[in-house]
C-alpha cells in the first residue's frame, strides 16, 4: 500500500496533473470517499437551505399572486367544492402540495389560511427534501442542485405552482443512495428504488430526462456510486423500464399525450428550420437578458470536465443540455410569450447543465470564494424573482378592481365580452377568472360572493342561458348543490349579467 502511494505521487509530480485538493482526497480513506459533502464546504450546505427557507418565506408573503392564478385557483376551487383530490394525467405526486388545502378544507379552517397552505407547500415540501439531503443523507451536492433547480431558470415561474416531480427525484436519489451505503440488503433496496423513482417519473415526464442523465452522471463519475456492478445494471434496467411505462401511459391521456404528439409528429425538414422558431429567438434573448448565470455555469461547468479529462461526462452534459432545449423549442415552436409557463418548462435542464459546476467546478475553488460564489448565484436570481412579482401583483389588483365595480353596481354575476385588450394584457391567462374572482370575493369577506368571466361573442349567448342557480366555472356549469357552503355562496336570486368592461370600469 505504501509502496502504491509513493509510486502514485511520483507519477503526478511528473505529470503535474493533480491539484492539492485532488492529491488529498486521493490519500482519503476509501470510507471518506463516498459522498459530496467531503469535496464541498459545509457552509454551502447552510447556504442552500436558507436559500430553501426564504423561497418558503416569500410562497408565504406572495400567496395571493401564486394561488390566483390558473391552476391553484381552479384546483383549489374544486378540492374545496368537490372534496377529490385533482390529480391530472395520473400525476399522483401532486397529493403532497394538496394535502394541505384538502385536509385543511376538511377542518373547516380559514379560506386565508387554505391559500397559504397551498402556496407554501411545494417548499414546505421542498425544505424537508433538503433537510434530508444535508442532514441525513449528508449529500451536500444534491442539495445545491436542488436549490440551482428552483432558481436557476425561474423569475415569473416562481408565481405559479410548479410540479413536485423534481423534489421527489432527488429525494429518489438520495434515498437509493443512502439504503445502498447503509444497508446490505437489495431488497430494500430495490423497493425504495422502484417505489422513489416510479413515483417521481410518475408525477412529470420532464422527471424521465433528468433522472436517465443524473443517473449515467453519477455512475461514470463512480466517486460516490454506491453501487455493485450488477446493481447498477440491474437498477439501470428497472429504471428504463419505468421510464418507458410512464411515456406509454402519458401518450394516451390528454396533457401529456398532446406534448408527446407533437414530439412524434416533428419531422427533419422543421428541425434545420429550429434557428428560425419564435421559442429558439425567446430562449437566446432570455439567455442573455434573463438566465445568463445560466450560460455561465453550464460553460464553466463543461471547462470542469474538459480540464479534468472527463470528455464522456463533458458530452453526456454538452448533448443532454442541448437535446433538452431542441425538445422544448419543438414542443413549443410557436410559444414566444408566457414566460412563466415556458420558464417551467426549461427548468429541469438547469439540473443537467448545472451537475458538471456543482461536481467538478466548485469542488476545485477555494472553500471561501465557492462559498460566495454560491452566494452571489442565489442573491442575484432572488433579485430576479423579487422584480416579476409585480406582474402578478397586477392580476390581483385588476380581479379585485373589477370585484370592486360590480359591487358599486350591484352586480354580483357578470359576463364581460372579450377579448379586452388592456385586460389580457395584464391578466396573461383569463381561463381560471371564474374561479380566480370567486376566491378573492369570498377572501374579501363578500356576502354573496361576487364572480365574473370573460367570454367571446359567439360563447355570450349560450352562458346567458345559464339559471340562477348555475354558476359559469372554468370549462363547466356547476351547480349551487355543488359548493361547499362554508366557504362558497354565489348569488342565487340573479342571472348573469352582460356588460362590456369599459361600462364597467367608469
Amino acid at each position: 500500500m505504501i509502496k502504491y502511494f509513493i509510486d502514485k505521487i511520483h507519477i503526478d509530480c511528473l505529470h503535474a496533473t493533480i491539484s492539492p485538493k485532488y492529491f488529498y482526497f486521493c490519500l482519503m480513506p476509501d470510507n471518506e470517499k463516498t459522498t459530496i459533502s467531503n469535496l464541498l464546504p459545509k457552509n454551502i450546505a447552510w447556504v442552500t437551505l436558507v436559500v430553501f427557507g426564504l423561497l418558503l418565506i416569500a410562497s408565504c408573503v406572495y400567496f395571493k399572486e401564486r394561488i390566483l392564478f390558473i391552476d391553484a385557483p381552479h384546483q383549489l376551487f374544486r378540492m374545496i367544492n368537490d372534496g377529490e383530490w385533482q390529480i391530472l394525467d395520473s400525476r399522483y405526486g401532486s397529493m403532497i402540495s394538496q394535502a394541505f388545502p384538502f385536509y385543511g378544507a376538511k377542518m373547516h379552517l380559514p379560506l386565508r389560511w387554505l391559500m397559504l397552505l397551498y402556496s407554501s407547500g411545494f417548499y414546505i415540501f421542498y425544505l424537508l427534501v433538503a433537510l434530508l439531503l444535508v442532514f441525513r443523507y449528508k449529500n451536500y451536492g444534491l442539495a445545491l442542485l436542488f436549490a440551482l433547480y428552483l432558481t436557476l431558470f425561474v423569475s415569473e415561474a416562481f408565481y405559479t405552482t410548479t410540479t413536485e416531480g423534481f423534489g421527489l427525484l432527488f429525494l429518489a436519489f438520495g434515498s437509493s443512495f443512502y439504503v445502498a451505503n447503509k444497508y446490505k440488503s437489495n431488497l430494500v433496496l430495490l423497493v425504495v428504488f422502484v417505489l422513489s423513482f416510479a413515483l417521481a417519473m410518475w408525477t412529470h415526464p420532464l422527471v424521465i430526462l433528468v433522472a436517465v442523465y443524473l443517473w449515467f452522471f453519477f455512475w461514470l463519475r463512480g466517486i460516490e456510486w454506491p453501487f455493485t456492478k450488477v446493481q447498477s445494471w440491474v437498477l439501470s434496467i428497472i429504471l428504463f423500464t419505468i421510464a418507458i411505462g410512464k411515456i406509454h401511459q402519458g401518450n394516451h391521456q390528454g396533457y401529456d399525450g398532446s406534448k408527446f404528439e407533437v414530439l412524434t409528429h416533428f419531422n427533419l425538414h422543421s428541425l434545420l428550420e429550429l434557428g428560425h422558431a419564435p421559442q429558439f429567438k425567446f430562449f437566446v434573448h432570455g439567455c442573455i437578458s434573463n438566465y445568463w448565470l445560466f450560460v455561465l455555469i453550464f460553460l464553466a461547468g463543461l471547462t470542469a470536465l474538459a480540464y479534468q479529462k472527463k470528455y464522456l461526462l463533458f458530452l453526456l452534459t454538452l448533448f443532454s443540455t442541448m437535446g433538452y432545449c431542441v425538445l422544448v423549442i419543438i414542443t413549443f415552436w410557436d410559444i414566444h410569450s408566457n414566460r412563466f409557463y415556458i420558464e417551467s418548462e426549461y427548468m429541469p435542464v438547469t439540473i443537467i447543465s448545472s451537475a458538471p459546476f456543482v461536481y467538478y467546478f466548485l469542488p476545485r475553488l477555494n472553500k471561501k470564494v465557492a462559498l460566495w460564489l454560491v452566494i452571489a448565484i442565489f442573491s442575484i436570481r432572488g433579485i430576479y424573482i423579487i422584480n416579476a412579482a409585480p406582474v402578478f401583483t397586477n392580476r390581483v389588483e385588476m380581479v379585485g378592481s373589477i370585484l370592486g365595480k360590480m359591487k358599486e353596481r350591484g352586480i354580483t354575476k357578470l359576463i364581460v365580452p372579450g377579448p379586452v385588450a388592456q385586460v389580457d394584457k395584464v391578466m396573461l391567462m383569463n381561463w381560471a377568472l371564474p374561479a380566480e374572482s370567486m376566491v378573492l370575493s369570498s377572501l374579501n369577506g363578500d356576502q354573496p360572493q361576487r364572480t365574473f368571466v370573460f367570454a367571446d361573442t359567439h360563447e355570450i349567448k349560450s352562458l346567458v342561458l345559464t339559471g340562477k342557480d348555475i354558476m359559469i366555472g372554468c370549462w363547466e356549469k356547476r351547480p349551487i348543490g355543488k359548493f361547499n357552503t362554508f366557504y362558497f355562496k354565489p348569488d342565487t336570486s340573479r342571472l348573469y349579467k352582460v356588460m362590456s368592461f369599459e361600462v364597467l370600469m367608469k
